[in-house]
């Protein structure tokens, strides 16, 4: 990946943070190939709480860009507009731009054509959220402004990639793009090792203590079921909003008492994968696309999956061919059966391992690089 001189190629990649952050910055560092030729600089919107990763960036000549420790916001601005200059690429890791970002890149628009914006999901509905302030409607404008002159736009789900164009204008080119999996196929595999015997279903509700997981809807529906059949529900809590997460512990301990276990704490990629192997379904009440990661750890461990029937996900995988169901079906009238038959937990997992892989992966984000 040199130029016609010789030079590596200059990747700029921004993030705000979260734990895909951490999982890519280890895939670039892990997989040679993402790395010949090429010249990466990391710079992160906000602290990503991981000291040891920004060590092993520098350790290993990766250049860190100074940013969430600088306090003055016009030495920030500068700092973003001289790291974008210098780069051959900019890689947006989701479009989430502060007004001084949307000032910058509407000023200076032939900075833009280096932009590939991969949508993450929270990015893109952001559109959809019910803020009418005078203030929003501007920056609103000047992203679109932005996002219809992006050139390159990358996601797993094409149908994001509709919607980018429906609701910002874009007019770039779709990459399908994937990001490594949180789980290994053989975390995954061992995990099944740990199932324990059950007195009754366990459900996995949600996958944070964020908002959009519509927690309170889904407990609603779950609390007529009780009267139907004996489960519990797992309600992961760890990450997010601190106090939307209490209140949701509180609202399903009131509706479901004892059949209800809120998490708080983080568990490490093995201790999840045990989790995730001893639920028989799990409800994602996302109105978007929204925890891909666990949904397809779920799919190949043959569990159930419930999503709204309206997303760009559940379009996704159903046109992968995997058995996956409808949650806006459900109601608290009607039992719902927590069980996938072993037909269809098969056939998922071989779907999903076919799908979804790091040596994948890894081939559609060095295509991205030499595009």
């Amino acid at each position: 990946m040199l130029d016609m001189k010789g030079a590596r190629k200059k990747v700029l990649h921004i993030f705000r943070k979260g734990p895909v952050v951490r999982m890519f910055v280890r895939f670039v560092l892990e997989r040679e190939e993402l790395r010949t030729g090429i010249d990466h600089s990391w710079l992160f919107k906000e602290d990503p709480k991981d000291a040891r990763l920004l060590t092993d960036l520098r350790e290993q000549g990766q250049t860190v860009i100074e940013y969430f420790g600088i306090k003055n916001k016009i030495e920030r601005l500068r700092t973003v507009r001289k790291a974008i200059k210098e780069a051959d690429m900019v890689i947006y890791h989701a479009l989430v731009l502060n007004p001084a970002d949307l000032l910058l890149l509407n000023i200076s628009r032939p900075l833009i054509k280096k932009i590939r914006w991969i949508v993450w999901g929270y990015d893109l509905y952001f559109h959809l959220e019910p803020n009418k302030r005078p203030i929003v409607k501007i920056t609103e404008a000047m992203k679109r402004s932005i996002a219809k002159r992006v050139p390159v736009l990358g996601c797993l789900v094409p149908g994001d990639f509709l919607l980018a164009k429906e609701w910002y204008g874009a007019t770039g080119e779709y990459r399908k793009i994937q990001y490594p999996l949180e789980f290994d196929y053989c975390t995954l595999d061992r995990s099944r090792d740990g199932v324990t015997t059950k007195d009754r279903p366990r459900m996995l509700l949600g996958n944070s203590a964020i908002a959009s997981n519509r927690h309170f809807e889904a407990l609603e529906v779950l609390e007529g079921q009780r009267t139907l059949q004996e489960f519990k529900v797992i309600c992961p809590l760890s990450y997010g909003d601190v106090q939307y997460g209490k209140s949701v512990a509180k609202k399903g301990k009131e509706l479901l008492s004892d059949d209800f276990e809120p998490l708080f704490d983080f568990l490490e990629f093995e201790d999840y994968a045990k989790l995730l192997a001893n639920v028989d379904a799990a409800w994602m009440n996302h109105k978007r696309q929204q925890a891909l990661g666990n949904i397809v750890a779920l799919l190949y461990l043959g569990k159930k999956v419930f999503l709204d029937g309206s997303t760009t996900s559940f379009a996704y995988f159903k046109d992968l061919g995997v058995s996956i169901f409808d949650s806006r079906e459900l109601d608290g009238k009607k039992r719902i059966d927590l069980k996938l038959d072993e037909g269809a937990a098969s056939r998922n997992a071989e779907i999903i391992k076919k799908e979804f892989s790091r040596d994948g992966a890894s081939k559609l984000w060095v295509d991205l690089f030499r595009s």
